[in-house]
């Protein structure tokens, strides 16, 4: 149960700093940007052609007095504005969920408070399996769809409050995509012949497999 709570209290610490991306993200379409291929001479050619009719476009405004087109704040990308909208609709829904479940009298938070009142929360939903299963499945999810939306698809999550229970270093790390916590220190290593990290594989085991291991 601890360990499941702490996976789904990372799940949530993360997707709070995406939605902090994703609301500074939406004017400027600030996205991690993927390796591109260099241009062709053919592209090289037609960008510097655009570029020229862009500043021809540019003098004749400003000589009739008006602002180049496009000189203003920067659009909202529509794309972002509905993801950021859609993760908070499925966030708030979720709060519900669980106060529903285990604290019935609280009035739901505002917008900005969703995520901290979803964190309070969680010892007391953690009680409850199938709750705990349903609030970590909704975080993996929204998690994730945050992640790509921002062109980030690393799923790994770096735990901090449980050590390994092979090395007893600070090296696990949550795949949210599997559900899979793996320890990351190349020399850890149990021993036995017939265990993975005897060629030289990763420790890995799902969450529920290391409850009742010692939090930090």
């Amino acid at each position: 149960m601890q360990t499941e709570l702490t996976a789904t209290a990372g799940l949530l610490a993360v997707l709070d700093r995406r939605l902090i991306a994703l609301r500074a993200a939406l004017h400027t379409g600030d996205r991690a940007q993927r390796p591109a291929q260099a241009p062709t001479s053919v592209q090289l050619a037609a960008r510097g052609a655009l570029a020229a009719a862009e500043r021809w476009d540019a003098q004749a405004m400003a000589a009739r007095g008006l602002a180049p087109i496009g000189a203003g704040k920067a659009p909202l990308d529509l794309a972002l504005l509905d993801t950021h909208r859609d993760i908070l609709l499925d966030l708030a829904a979720l709060e519900r969920a669980i106060a529903d479940r285990v604290a019935p009298t609280l009035a739901p938070p505002s917008r900005e408070r969703l995520t901290r009142r979803i964190a309070d929360l969680l010892p007391l939903a953690s009680l409850l399996s199938d709750l705990e299963d349903h609030v970590h499945s909704e975080l993996r999810r929204l998690t994730w769809r945050a992640s790509a939306a921002l062109g980030d698809t690393t799923p790994l999550v770096r735990i901090t409050a449980m050590r390994c229970p092979v090395c007893s270093a600070l090296s696990l790390r949550l795949d949210t995509e599997r559900d899979l916590i793996t320890c990351f220190n190349a020399a850890c290593r149990c021993g036995e012949n017939l265990c993975r990290c005897a060629d030289g594989r990763r420790h890995a085991w799902r969450p529920s497999d290391l409850i009742g291991q010692e939090a930090v």
